[in-house]
């Protein structure tokens, strides 16, 4: 069964603030769909 989620994710400094450095993390449980448009600017 495909189930998606939404993730929140705490103390990411701001530097790391990219979809690479959340795909990364995202790979062990699953994959990343579509960034939420507010978070990616």
């Amino acid at each position: 069964m495909d189930r998606a989620v939404w993730v929140r994710v705490y103390g990411v400094p701001v530097h790391a603030w990219r979809e690479e450095f959340f795909k990364q993390i995202l790979e062990y449980v699953g994959e990343v769909i579509v960034p939420d448009e507010d978070t990616c600017n």
